[in-house]
């Protein structure tokens, strides 16, 4: 089974760079692709193709092939299907999502069962609105980052626009426009304050505790002059979230430490929320050793992540856990706590 490129546009200014493509299996539509375990593709600066039935998703601005040679990739391999399988395997292993996301880490760490038994029902695409329309606050975001704005404002770009994100079809606002600006703005202050060096959408990996948990954290800043390295999560969404024993952060902090820490590191970790009511701002830190929180990595993560991944892992029903499983509805534990 091959896709097909319907489209392949690329605009001439620099800032655009869009390489818009609508893929469909054998003239299908998006529904068929949905029913394939699959998403629909038509967003900035990513490209979508399969070869002989494996899904290949590139980001070429987050791995090594770069944008034109993503096209020149994607040409071969209409006329040349076998071409670029090594590429495939290595952008399957990149691009995937962790079987313990960091993001869900709240969850599973509560309920150990809900990884497996999320696993063993059928794939159903649970993307709210809010997270679609965070998809594009961080997507401005990184074009500021980048500066590839040329000419024209944020709003100029931005405001109004409209696509279609899996089931919903998402406008940007001004606030998600402002959203994006004051996050942006608040990292690149904090980059000068400690007079570090910048990553944007990092890779991180805990290889140490476990290659089944890793993530990508939305910016670090490394402060070698103040031994200080900030994990900094922009967070689109109103509902309040705690930055303290955020376990999130903390896995994030854990694959920085693994990479750029010194056990006197500090690991500063910070939640970016413009649009949330919080009584402490809508920017709150929260400071960890980097020596405290590889305890804590090893003697709470690493137990709870074996728990996820025992024969008969345990299955622990409550508000905060079972609020957004995908598996509540057929989970017996959690229909029993009702």
């Amino acid at each position: 089974m091959i896709y097909s490129v319907e489209n392949l546009g690329l605009s001439k200014s620099r800032e655009e760079r869009q390489l818009h493509m609508a893929m469909y299996v054998n003239g299908g539509n998006k529904q068929q692709l949905k029913r394939e375990r699959l998403s629909y593709y038509h967003v900035f600066g990513t490209g979508l193709t399969e070869v002989n039935g494996a899904l290949l998703y590139q980001t070429y601005m987050h791995l090594s092939i770069n944008y034109f040679q993503l096209m020149i990739l994607i040409a071969l391999q209409q006329s040349r299907p076998n071409y670029g399988l090594r590429y495939q395997e290595r952008s399957l292993k990149l691009g995937s999502h962790a079987r313990l996301a960091p993001s869900a880490s709240k969850r599973w760490l509560a309920c150990p069962g809900s990884i497996q038994l999320s696993e063993s029902i059928p794939y159903e695409s649970n993307t709210t609105y809010a997270a679609a329309s965070g998809t594009y606050v961080h997507s401005m975001s990184e074009m500021l980052f980048k500066d590839r704005l040329e000419n024209v404002t944020l709003r100029d770009y931005w405001l109004g626009r409209k696509e279609q994100v899996e089931d919903f079809e998402v406008e940007v606002t001004e606030d998600m426009i402002s959203c994006a600006e004051q996050y942006v703005n608040y990292v690149e202050g904090r980059v000068k304050e400690l007079n570090g060096r910048l990553l944007i959408e990092q890779k991180l990996h805990i290889e140490e505790i476990s290659p089944e948990c890793f993530g990508t954290g939305d910016a670090i800043i490394l402060g070698k002059e103040t031994n200080r390295i900030a994990v900094i999560d922009l967070k689109s969404g109103k509902f309040p979230v705690e930055v303290e024993h955020n376990e999130q952060l903390m896995i994030y902090g854990l694959g920085a430490c693994s990479r750029y820490a010194d056990e006197n590191t500090t690991i500063e970790l910070t939640i970016v929320q413009p649009l949330g009511f919080h009584k402490d701002g809508p920017i709150r830190s929260w400071d960890i050793s980097a020596s405290d929180l590889v305890d804590w990595g090893f003697n709470v993560l690493k137990p709870g992540i074996e728990a996820c991944l025992e024969k008969e892992p345990v299955f622990n029903a409550g508000v905060n856990q079972c609020k957004f499983c995908s598996a509540k509805s057929v989970c017996e534990t959690y229909k029993n706590k009702e």
